[in-house]
C-alpha cells in the first residue's frame, strides 16, 4: 500500500502538481479539469471543438460537479462500484456534446477523467483520502499501449481515442492482471506490494515519454534541489526502475 515515501516517488515522477491545491477546493478541481487534464485529452484532434465553447463549458461543469460529489461522499467500496461510476461519468462527458456535431468517444472521455485523478492524487490533502484512488484506472494513450505491447505482452490494435468501453475495461483488467503477476518485478510500492493501475502511469509517462527532458528538468530546476537532495535514496531507486 502507499506510504508517505511513495508519494515522494510520485512527486519526483510527476513534479508539476501544486501540493497546496486541495480536493475540497472547487477552484482547484476546476483548474485541473479545464487545463492539464483537458489538454491531455488531445482536443486538437476533435475538429471544430474550439468553436463549441458552450458545450465545453457544459462538460467542464458536469465533470467538476461529479468530482466534487465523488470526494465528498464515501469512497467506492470495491472495484465494481468505481467502474460503474467511471462509465457513468464518461458517458456524461459524451452526452455533454449532444447536438454539437463533435463526436467524442470513450477513449477521449476516459483520458480527461483519469488524468484528473492523476493530478488529484498529488494534491496536498490526498494522503488522507487514499481510498478514493484505490480503484482508479490507467489513463490510456499511445505510451500506455506501447508499454502494454513491450512490457506486459498485451497486444491491442486499436487507437486509444477510438476505444469503446468494453475494450477499455478489458484492457484495465489485463493491466491489473500483469501488475499482480510474478512477471511484474519493478512496478511496486516501497513495501514491495504492486502499484495500482493509476500509479503505473506515473512510471509509463516518464519511461515512454521524453526521458532526457525529464532528467534535464530535475538537473536544471534549482527550486527543486532541496527536495531532490533530501530524498536522494528514494529517487535513485526510482531511476533504477526507469532504466530497466
Amino acid at each position: 500500500m502507499m506510504t508517505n515515501k511513495d508519494f515522494i516517488v510520485l512527486t519526483y515522477l510527476f513534479p508539476y502538481v501544486d501540493s497546496e491545491r486541495s480536493l475540497k477546493n472547487k477552484a482547484d478541481i476546476e483548474f485541473v479539469v479545464t487545463k492539464p487534464a483537458y489538454n491531455d485529452m488531445s482536443p486538437r484532434t476533435l475538429k471544430g471543438i474550439g468553436e463549441k465553447q458552450q458545450y465545453k463549458d457544459k462538460m467542464f461543469a458536469y465533470l467538476v460537479n461529479e468530482f466534487e460529489k465523488y470526494f465528498s461522499n464515501k469512497p467506492p467500496k470495491d472495484k465494481s462500484s468505481f467502474d460503474k461510476w467511471h462509465e457513468k461519468v464518461c458517458n456524461g462527458i459524451i452526452q455533454s456534446f449532444d447536438g454539437s456535431g463533435i463526436n467524442i468517444k470513450i477513449g477521449k472521455a476516459q483520458k480527461i477523467v483519469n488524468m484528473s485523478f492523476k493530478h488529484f492524487l498529488l494534491f496536498g490533502d490526498s494522503k488522507g483520502k487514499i481510498d478514493y484512488f484505490k480503484y482508479c484506472h490507467t489513463p490510456i494513450d499511445n505510451n500506455v499501449l506501447k508499454w502494454c505491447r513491450e512490457e506486459a505482452n498485451i497486444q491491442r490494435s486499436y487507437t486509444w481515442s477510438n476505444l469503446n468501453y468494453n475494450d477499455y475495461i478489458e484492457l484495465q483488467e489485463q493491466i491489473r492482471k500483469y501488475l499482480d503477476s510474478p512477471q511484474n518485478t519493478k512496478y511496486k510500492y516501497l513495501d514491495e506490494s504492486c502499484v495500482s493501475n493509476l500509479v503505473l502511469d506515473y512510471y509509463i509517462w516518464v519511461r515512454y515519454g521524453d526521458l532526457n527532458s525529464f532528467y534535464s528538468y530535475w538537473k536544471d530546476n534549482q527550486t527543486k534541489s532541496d527536495f531532490y537532495n533530501e530524498n536522494k535514496d528514494i529517487i535513485e531507486r526510482t531511476n533504477n526502475i526507469l532504466s530497466k
